[in-house]
């Protein structure tokens, strides 16, 4: 039964003397509360699909940046700021060939690089674990709509 029917039921119960004016409004807020929750467990479960479409949206965002800076920092790791740039201003900064600031400039540089990466990473697990998440909550709410149905 709907709650229109449970209403009409009841209000032709109230009509026949059946039942009070009392019990008519009680069982009337029980009908029209308990059609409320089940709006509101219904509408868990798509929160909870809609919460896992941003997230895997967000994934591939970070999925996409990640590979980006991951070619940027391969251009870059035979260059000055790369890899291979920071390991030789090393050497040459302990063999005094070049300037503390010269060196702490590289390094700035290719720690930039590197924590960029870092973060595009371990962004991309983080949310997309977050999205596995999401997606099994929300689909044990939705089993827990079709049982109670």
């Amino acid at each position: 039964m709907n709650v229109v029917d449970d209403l009409e039921r009841l209000k032709k119960l109230k009509d026949n003397g059946a039942i009070t004016e009392a019990e008519f409004e009680s069982e009337k807020q029980k009908i029209l509360n308990n059609d409320s929750k089940t709006k509101i467990n219904k509408n868990k479960s798509t929160i909870f699909f809609i919460l896992t479409g941003i997230c895997v949206l967000a994934t591939i965002v970070f999925v996409c940046l990640f590979f980006h800076w991951s070619s940027v920092e391969q251009d870059a790791y035979w260059g000055k700021n790369g890899y291979y740039g920071y390991n030789l201003a090393r050497l040459n900064y302990d063999d005094n060939l070049i300037s503390r600031t010269e060196f702490k400039e590289i390094e700035k540089e290719y720690n930039n690089v590197a924590n960029t990466l870092d973060f595009f990473g371990y962004g991309m697990f983080v949310v997309g674990g977050v999205a596995i998440i999401f997606l099994a909550t929300g689909v044990v709410l939705k089993i827990k709509e079709k049982r109670k149905n």
